[in-house]
């Protein structure tokens, strides 16, 4: 660890405070009179969710209320984004206790992170606060579905959103108070009267050296955002309050600070400003940008279930449509699908890197894969497509509604040769492919980006006796060619899965290999 030496401000260490509550009233009232983007929804007062936790209702009990509002009744609210954890499941509205609910909770029933987020709310002097495991039946896939497809105005309309940032569940709290970056005055004389102090770095999630942030963070610092489902909640608040080990830290459409850099320095090109700024004027082809950058960091997160990685995107999706009118197809923008296939995998699963016996999403997607992946490129203009999409055949039954759709076969004209794995399809050797062609009276050899563990016994295995093939798909910026390595599944429809990619720079002669053997030929990718 490098040592670094930068102007910062004291801290208490204790989230709690009365001189940290007047910090973010200070940075509240800066972004409610200053920031013309962050107020963009809430220029009036807006319709309150379906159900809120009423805390103006605690009575002598130490009780609070799920209510359930009336259609369009306005209100300020707040929301909570936390950790379940799985050591211990918070408190849940079922069909079973809804009605219990309603009638009262007692504020010790339920876990610190949400007794803390309610005290701050009402020190805030506000009433409502939503959190989700209270807010939506959990065991009503109805009432589930209904709350997913609102979750955009949820967040959006929110006056302002809590994240207990640093707790890995909800027996933690969302308040903190630390000695370990308490500051030490620096002894020296004949230098300036100033006092100096010195203390140890507070973690924050953008580079101290670019000052640059990212949405994908891993960290034992802040667990909260390593989350899948917390993404769009922080990307669709207008503010977000984090609570951190020994600060708190704020993100907004414009700004992003800290208790230890308010006022001493700002990032204004951190990844939430940024891509409140592509909702504003942005052309189709920056929206499908903007869309891969965001699934790339999206990869990173952690999820449980598989088939939540739409859903858990529905909510950024809606705005970026109503920016850039179209479909999402299998988790791609449908103008520029043909694009947003041409994604690589990372080699790196935050989970098992095996595919789920039930297929959630069709193989071309990057839903279909547990691993992270990236695109190889930024621009559309940066590439020279070699393949066409002809087609694409949407499965109509599986959807969520005209906006989103699961599944479609897509038809394709591209040019390909086939190939064979490494010799050993139990190891990870097997990622090397090689062309049935010589060159200069020489086999070549590709390296593959595995979709998923092919050489693993699953619903996707590789067998010996697969017929691979290697597509030429596009030349990235003159001197990068990507391509796809697919198996055939029916040879007499011309249908084909995707297993893998393979990406190299003109040395491999990739595409002049595959432009010079291989044939033109209309396929369909499952």
């Amino acid at each position: 660890m490098h040592a670094a030496i930068l102007p910062s401000n004291l801290v208490s260490g204790d989230t709690s405070s009365e001189a940290t509550l007047k910090t973010v009233q200070g940075w509240i009232k800066e972004c409610t009179s200053e920031h013309s983007k962050c107020n963009e929804k809430l220029k009036e007062q807006t319709a309150l969710p379906p159900r809120v936790i009423d805390i103006g209702l605690i009575d002598d009990e130490g009780t609070v209320k799920l209510v359930e509002t009336a259609e369009n009744e306005k209100g300020t609210y707040i929301c909570l984004s936390h950790c379940w954890g799985t050591a211990v499941i918070p408190i849940r509205t079922t069909l079973s206790n809804i009605t219990s609910h309603k009638e009262g909770i007692l504020l010790s029933a339920l876990p610190r992170t949400f007794q803390d987020a309610l005290n701050f709310v009402r020190r805030l002097g506000l009433r409502y606060i939503w959190i989700d495991s209270l807010c939506i039946v959990q065991d009503d896939n109805d009432d589930w579905l209904l709350h997913a497809k609102s979750m955009a105005n949820i967040y959006q309309y929110a006056h302002l959103t809590l994240a207990a940032t640093w707790a890995e569940d909800g027996t933690v709290g969302c308040y903190s108070s630390t000695s370990t970056y308490d500051a030490t005055l620096l002894s020296a004389e004949n230098i300036d009267p100033s006092p100096i102090y010195y203390r140890r770095m507070l973690p924050h999630w953008w580079d101290r050296t670019t000052r640059i942030a990212s949405y994908s963070h891993n960290s034992s610092d802040y667990p909260l955002l390593s989350r899948a489902w917390v993404f769009q909640e922080r990307i669709l608040s207008p503010r977000i309050l984090h609570f951190g080990k020994g600060e708190l830290l704020w993100e907004c459409m414009e700004n992003y600070t800290c208790e230890c850099t308010s006022s001493i320095r700002t990032f204004t090109n951190h990844p939430k400003a940024e891509h409140a700024a592509l909702l504003h004027n942005s052309s189709n082809a920056e929206i499908s940008k903007g869309w891969r950058q965001l699934v790339a960091w999206y990869s990173k997160l952690s999820i449980t279930y598989a088939s939540d990685r739409l859903p858990a995107l529905m909510g950024i999706a809606e705005p970026m449509l109503a920016a850039s009118p179209s479909r999402i197809i299998g988790g791609c923008w449908e103008p520029f699908l043909i694009y947003d296939i041409l994604w690589s995998s990372s080699g790196w699963a935050s989970e098992s890197g095996k595919t789920d016996s039930k297929s959630t999403a069709p193989t071309w997607s990057w839903m279909s894969t547990p691993y992270m992946l990236r695109y190889e490129f930024q621009n559309n203009a940066n590439v020279l497509l070699q393949a066409t999409l002809e087609d694409i055949q949407i499965d109509q039954t599986k959807g969520i509604d005209d906006g989103f759709k699961w599944w479609a076969l897509l038809s394709l004209s591209v040019r390909m040769i086939p190939v064979k794995l490494g010799e050993n399809l139990s190891h990870s050797s097997s990622r090397w492919i090689t062309p049935d062609v010589l060159s200069e009276g020489r086999h070549l050899r590709w390296f593959t980006e595995p979709d998923y563990r092919y050489w693993e016994e699953g619903p996707r295995y590789l067998k010996e006796d697969d017929r691979l093939f290697c597509v030429w798909m596009a030349r990235f910026s003159e001197h990068v060619d990507f391509g796809l390595v697919i198996r055939c599944v029916d040879e007499k429809e011309s249908l084909y899965e995707r297993v893998g990619s393979v990406s190299h720079d003109l040395h491999y002669k990739l595409g002049e290999t595959i432009e010079a053997y291989g044939k033109m030929t209309r396929i369909t990718l499952v």
